[in-house]
């Protein structure tokens, strides 16, 4: 077996874990990159059947975290278009795995025009519902049949760990991608402190995840797709269970309402930053350019 980012045969076992379906995950890590990955694979309808689970976005409980309640700061999409503008992208977006559609929204406000391949038909739905372009269906089913050079921005926020082949993927955003456009991938840094404990890693916070990028893994595989990689770093996390304690905290103090919640999501957060260091590297933002 080797390393499908760096190609490295440094390769060995690492976790096991089992997925409420049955599956049993097995963990590999390159001793090289760093990349850990799950081999053998889920079969792509197991996968299909985990997305198209409307409990994966939504929460069905208070205190529930699904992923149309995790979306980052909006101000940090803002960032995110502010540095794609200023590598000069302009015009058409593609998001890849939009959930909801709360990106593809601040860049049609920036003037981009934009649509999504969204894996989970009720979250298509809900961005549909919001006048977005989204159609529901997997990236490697919908993209081929876009023609070459058709986009000016492909992006994907917490999307890339989750395909069966992300190499394969990457190499088709790079034919789906204009010349001089500009490959944006948000996901989480494997590097950081805070994912040490293997249990944590690849058992209960990234029980979904078929691959674990660090820094240097998302660089090799990136450039291996044929794109040149134009920026590369981290930075914390957006710790939504911050906002699910706010939510819990209005709950319990009626009269506190909205504006009490938010002070304590903030305040929640800023001790975070300051106090517990390992957060800050926790994200991993990559944009990479077509020659």
């Amino acid at each position: 077996m080797t390393c499908p980012a760096c190609g490295a045969a440094a390769v060995r076992a690492v976790y096991r874990d089992r997925w409420p379906t049955g599956f049993e995950k097995r963990i590999h890590r390159c001793g090289a990159c760093g990349l850990a990955f799950v081999a053998p694979m889920p079969t792509a309808a197991a996968l299909a059947a985990l997305y198209d689970d409307r409990r994966y976005f939504a929460r069905e409980a208070p205190g529930e975290i699904g992923y149309a309640h995790y979306d980052p700061p909006l101000r940090w999409f803002c960032d995110l278009l502010d540095q794609l503008e200023r590598l000069g992208a302009r015009g058409s977006l593609l998001d890849v795995g939009p959930a909801t559609g709360a990106f593809l929204r601040l860049a049609q406000q920036r003037g981009f025009q934009v649509s999504g391949i969204e894996p989970s038909e009720w979250a298509a739905q809900q961005a549909r519902a919001a006048g977005l372009n989204v159609r529901a269906g997997l990236f490697e089913d919908l993209a081929p049949a876009e023609a070459p050079a058709c986009f000016d921005v492909v992006a994907m926020s917490h999307v890339i760990e989750h395909f069966r082949a992300p190499d394969a993927v990457l190499a088709e955003c790079a034919r789906l991608l204009r010349p001089g456009g500009v490959l944006v991938i948000w996901t989480i840094n494997y590097a950081a402190p805070m994912w040490r404990d293997p249990k944590r890693t690849y058992g209960s916070e990234g029980r979904e995840h078929l691959f674990y990028f660090t820094p240097e893994s998302l660089r090799r595989m990136v450039a291996r797709a044929g794109l040149v990689v134009r920026r590369c770093f981290t930075q914390p996390c957006p710790t939504p269970r911050g906002w699910a304690a706010a939510e819990r905290f209005q709950g319990r103090v009626p009269a506190a309402g909205k504006l009490a919640g938010r002070w304590f999501t903030w305040i929640y957060q800023g001790i975070l930053r300051s106090a517990f260091r390992p957060l800050r590297w926790s994200d991993l933002i990559l944009l990479a350019s077509k020659r």
